[in-house]
């Protein structure tokens, strides 16, 4: 399918993959999208900074480099900077089309619906998007689908003018008279209002006319002078700020046109640095608009289905979409004035230019092509030409990858790169095509797919890295082993005693020949390895305490939810495994205890949870001990992982994966550049386990992590 992308300022229309759709979304053909100035050419410039403007204009960001440099090395740094510059960034937040595709638990739209949709993460200028039920809505019968496609715009004006809360007779002034400033002048006009508005374009100004503002203004200079002139020298009850500029002149302008105790409503993007005198004075009330209304940026609502009751939250972004499509079908807005600058799809550079010439439009509506779904919506992977075809199988491993998150692309990538001599990156699948086609560019990979289902399939893909969040491993790593295919997962292997009994039972019911190796990239350090030939030196039990200095991850997270499993089990795996690697030995008895969460007075409670703050104690039958302490209640100054190792009057300690030290008859120690976490040996040693045919990490010692995660959660929850 087509999309367009921005990248280094520049829209461009892409050959991406259809994005895949989950259970809880819908898959929507697109008939049109609507193109407005303010957000999408503001969008557009900020991709063109380079990263020394945009450390400028945020220097936050300055703050971030310097701690990501600090705990991931200067060539994680280096590799996670030097992406950026082969992003492409969707753009569209406003759209109309048919339904193909619905997830198993939609229940609210059937295929072959016409619907609107909203989300600047979802309502893409795409051929294809797919998006969750709480951003679409149903088009009402007898409404055009290119009026429906300006829903997000409208549902913005609406909320903009729920908050203002006008009443019959008030004076209104609006600055900025774009699409959304235009729609206002309507929507305040049905309630009775008197409406003046402001704008620089002349033709905006003479467009509201005709929609029925009162008196429009061109000059900022004495908008002061006039407006206090028509309101008897009180000034506007209410001021609804709809303009984008990062100039600060517009609030201030807002404050000084107001009468005492106004009301001015922040809906535009416009710059805040605030004068206390234009606003003390006057007692005014300064309130901000989100977007379409509640439920905008609160994930439990947009992409979980959450929605709040009606009687006690009366107007949604959802049921603001819904009533603004009603009252276009109605009649009581109109948008005929501004969809008559239309493009089709492969006109959208003329689209753009349209919104930035001298006779600047205030929409553009963009018009995509009539293709049979049947015929359209096929997954077909992307094939880059310029890439490297298929390794010769005797020399190279064709290893494909399943989910590219920022783990897999700033480090399972950079090495694969390095190990090309051994490795060839055959192809990768990713939720979003977008991001897909921009991995795919910046490490030549070939293809693009759509699904896994097309990696499992492929007779000519040897081997599979799966990284896709936690819930999915089980499922696909089965899926691939059947399919006859190596393959090396992310921890967890399983989040659940279902999903891990399924794979103990096919490993007992088949004779399984192709490798499958857990991501427990830390054995495979130079700093574990150095642990485990000291331990192996002696027969005598030791006592090894590992702490975990996690760090704080907010619980609205995916890795909190059961997507994730919470981090005992999507993480702590990883520290269950080294005991394991060390002990070498069956576990006899363990035990844990969480914190005790309770409500007190400085109101902690739901801040954190008992599932990443604990303490776990294994009792090996070799008489060793094993503890790991757990906790996001630290500080990200401290070290983040560390240990003590105890052994025949030895004391081992290890800080961040970066130094070691010995404490025997002569203290000494060892240290490298980088965390040195395992990760480039732990491909090397995949490739070497296919070669040989033997699992590098035996499969006794997965499952066996993996069930201890599962135990430990009983104890902890």
């Amino acid at each position: 399918m087509k999309q367009i992308l921005i990248r280094k300022g520049k829209p461009e229309l892409v050959e991406v993959p259809l994005p895949s759709i989950d259970d809880n979304e819908i898959l929507v053909k697109l008939h049109y999208s609507a193109l407005s100035p303010g957000t999408e050419l503001k969008s557009i410039g900020s991709t063109a900074d380079s990263l020394l403007v945009k450390a400028v204009k945020n220097p936050q960001k300055i703050i971030s480099g310097f701690k990501l440099l600090k705990s991931k090395g200067f060539a994680l740094t280096n590799e996670i900077i030097s992406q950026k510059g082969f992003d492409y960034h969707p753009i569209g937040y406003s759209a109309a089309g048919v339904i193909i595709g619905l997830g198993k638990n939609v229940t609210g739209f059937s295929l072959g619906d016409n619907v609107a949709c909203a989300g600047a993460n979802y309502a893409y200028h795409s051929e294809y998007i797919c998006l969750p039920e709480n951003l679409c809505v149903h088009v009402p019968e007898g409404l055009s689908l290119d009026k429906a496609s300006t829903i997000t715009l409208g549902a913005i004006a609406l909320q903009g003018v729920r908050r203002a809360n006008p009443t019959m007779g008030e004076n209104v002034l609006i600055l900025g008279l774009g699409i959304i400033g235009q729609l206002t002048v309507q929507l305040l006009k049905s309630n009775g209002c008197n409406v003046f508005g402001f704008d620089l374009d002349k033709k905006r100004v003479s467009l509201a006319k005709s929609s029925g503002l009162d008196e429009g203004f061109l000059n900022d200079n004495d908008i002061e002078d006039q407006i206090l002139r028509i309101t008897n020298g009180y000034g506007v009850d209410c001021v609804i700020i709809t303009a984008s500029t990062n100039s600060d002149s517009v609030v201030s302008t807002a404050f000084k046109c107001c009468r005492k105790k106004a009301r001015v409503i922040l809906v535009g993007d416009v710059g805040l640095n605030l004068v206390r005198d234009d606003i003390y004075s006057k007692e005014i009330d300064f309130l901000v608009s989100t977007s379409y209304g509640p439920g905008r940026y609160d994930q439990r609502y947009e992409e979980e289905g959450l929605d709040y009751p009606l009687p006690y939250v009366r107007w949604t972004e959802n049921r603001n979409m819904k009533e603004y499509l009603r009252l276009i079908n109605k009649g009581n807005l109109s948008v005929d004035f501004f969809i008559s600058n239309k493009f089709s799809l492969d006109k959208f550079e003329e689209a753009y230019q349209s919104l930035q010439l001298d006779e600047r439009k205030i929409l553009a509506i963009l018009e995509y092509p009539d293709v049979s779904n049947s015929e359209n919506s096929k997954s077909i992977p992307i094939i880059l030409q310029n890439c490297e075809k298929s390794g010769n199988q005797n020399k190279k491993i064709n290893i494909a990858i399943i989910g590219c998150g920022n783990h897999t692309r700033s480090v399972h990538l950079p090495n694969l790169k390095k190990l090309k001599k051994i490795y060839h990156i055959h192809s990768i699948v990713n939720k979003n095509g977008f991001k897909s086609r921009s991995i795919a560019e910046q490490f030549s990979i070939r293809n693009i797919c759509n699904n896994s289902e097309e990696i499992i399939n492929n007779p000519n893909i040897d081997a599979v890295l799966v990284s896709t969040r936690h819930e999915s491993h089980s499922q696909i790593v089965l899926e691939l082993l059947k399919a006859g295919k190596h393959v090396l997962v992310e921890k967890p292997l399983s989040i659940s005693q279902e999903q891990l009994d399924q794979i103990k039972l096919y490993f007992k019911e088949n004779r399984v020949k192709n490798i499958l190796m857990t991501g427990y990239n830390r054995r495979f350090s130079i700093y574990l390895e150095k642990l485990k030939k000291i331990r192996d030196q002696s027969i005598n039990p030791f006592i090894f305490n590992y702490r975990v200095n996690a760090g704080f991850i907010n619980l609205d997270n995916w890795v909190h939810k059961e997507e994730g499993g919470g981090r005992n089990i999507g993480e702590a795996c990883h520290f269950y495994d080294i005991f394991n690697f060390i002990a070498d030995s069956e576990v006899e008895s363990f035990s844990a205890h969480s914190i005790n969460i309770k409500p007190n007075i400085n109101n902690t409670y739901g801040f954190y949870t008992n599932t990443d703050n604990f303490v776990a104690t294994f009792k090996y039958n070799n008489g060793s001990i094993c503890s790991l302490i757990f906790t996001a209640l630290g500080n990200n100054k401290f070290s983040k992982e560390s240990f003590e190792f105890f052994q025949d009057g030895k004391v081992i300690s290890m800080t961040d994966f970066k130094k070691m030290s010995f404490f025997e008859k002569n203290t000494r120690s060892f240290s490298t550049k980088n965390n040195e976490k395992g990760h480039l040996e732990e491909l090397k040693a995949f490739a070497n386990g296919i070669k040989k045919g033997i699992n590098p990490i035996s499969l006794t010692h997965q499952i066996e992590a993996c069930q201890m995660s599962l135990d430990i959660n009983k104890l902890i929850k």
